[in-house]
């Protein structure tokens, strides 16, 4: 499995490795939603811990951007926390995450012909503003996410963004 996915890898990133716009996330299958992911069995994709750390190390290899820096400053800040950061969809909807497609706490508005772009910035707001919480202060990877990690689970099902609240506490 591991030289298919690297050959992938590579096919990637021929033409993207010297384009700084282009980085490569490397994550195991996992459960992020949806009625196809009940019928897979993601138990033998957990600890692959070996396998990230060759794709990584490939990666930096060829000279190939990744966003797997987990530790350093701000690189836990989901994308869809950015303001300014939004999918145009090619039906003219406007979201922010990309993982939570047709969801309607995910409409920021839509491109209208006569309006322009027309955004609900109520809802943006609600993307990408979060104080610190208190917890926050005394996290050893404060810095790393500012409580704007994934904003999916809190801005949809008002749960907890935290990714580091039980593992480095």
């Amino acid at each position: 499995m591991i030289s298919s996915a690297t050959q992938s890898t590579a096919l990637c990133c021929t033409n993207k490795r010297a384009d700084s716009r282009f980085s490569i996330l490397v994550h195991p299958i996992d459960d992020w939603g949806g009625e196809s992911v009940k019928k897979l069995d993601l138990s033998s994709y957990h600890g692959l811990g070996d396998t990230i750390a060759k794709h990584i190390r490939y990666l930096e290899a060829i000279g190939m951007r990744h966003a797997n820096h987990t530790e350093e400053p701000f690189s836990q800040i989901c994308y869809a926390s950015f303001p300014h950061s939004m999918v145009f969809r090619a039906s003219g909807r406007i979201e922010k995450c990309t993982v939570a497609l047709d969801h309607p706490k995910n409409q920021l508005g839509y491109v209208d012909a006569q309006k322009g772009i027309v955004l609900d910035e109520t809802m943006n707001r609600l993307w990408s503003s979060y104080p610190i919480k208190t917890e926050c202060v005394s996290c050893a990877q404060a810095l790393s996410c500012l409580n704007l990690s994934c904003k999916r689970n809190t801005v949809l099902y008002g749960a907890s963004n935290c990714n580091y609240i039980c593992a480095y506490q």
